[in-house]
């Protein structure tokens, strides 16, 4: 059985290689115009892969050169600001109002010190300045600075440019004696200091006289004892 067999195995192999060796099967014309078709058509309608990438990296480039050159343009434009003609600087012009000068017509009094007795006024200073003058009028007891000063009243009258001065508690007025005046040539502000007659022995009267319209300011210092008179030009 075996001899019979190995045969027709022989025989079965040699068709089966005979089929596959046949002819091939004729292609359509449709089939042949798909496959034969022009390449450009082929590449305009649909591009692979591979061309697309490239394609789209080219136009990636194309856009950041042109970002890029768009940015070099603008740092390249020059500032032309020193080729715009100078404009003239505007003149301010200060408009100037004259203040009419305030002339004090009311009469000032300053009153001040303690009641006391035996007092002198021993030395008469003064200053001046380029906006102000000032009188120091210093205070003893017994040939003694005193603390404090006595009793006073300076009544500014700005009409007659006089402040009129009466101190109580004082026996002495050795500043004045003997000739009962003292003038300040070289004082702009201030003309002289003149006694003047009063009733009580306790006590002077004197009167200061200005040389020109001013504000008065008049106080006391302690320790020792001073009546100070600024006097302010207007």
């Amino acid at each position: 059985m075996t001899k019979t067999l190995l045969p027709l195995f022989i025989i079965l192999s040699l068709t089966a290689c005979h089929e596959r060796q046949g002819p091939e099967p004729k292609t359509s014309k449709f089939t042949e115009q798909l496959f034969t078709s022009s390449p450009k058509t082929h590449v305009t309608d649909e591009l692979p892969m591979k061309e697309k990438g490239r394609v789209t990296n080219v136009v990636k480039e194309e856009v950041v050169s042109v970002v890029q050159s768009n940015d070099e343009i603008v740092e390249d434009i020059p500032i032309l600001e020193d080729d715009l003609p100078a404009l003239p600087t505007p003149v301010m012009v200060e408009e100037r109002t004259e203040t009419p000068t305030v002339v004090q017509t009311s009469k000032q009094t300053f009153r001040g010190g303690k009641i006391s007795d035996g007092l002198d006024i021993k030395t008469i200073r003064s200053s001046e300045s380029a906006t102000r003058s000032r009188l120091v009028f210093d205070i003893y007891k017994s040939n003694i600075k005193a603390t404090q000063a006595g009793n006073y009243i300076f009544t500014y009258n700005p009409l007659k440019k006089q402040i009129t001065a009466v101190v109580n508690g004082y026996r002495k007025f050795s500043a004045l004696t003997p000739n009962k005046t003292r003038s300040f040539p070289s004082n702009k502000i201030i003309n002289n200091i003149k006694m003047d007659k009063y009733m009580d022995d306790s006590g002077f009267k004197f009167n200061i006289n200005l040389n020109t319209s001013a504000s008065v300011n008049v106080f006391e210092l302690k320790s020792p004892a001073r009546i100070v008179v600024d006097i302010t030009p207007n």
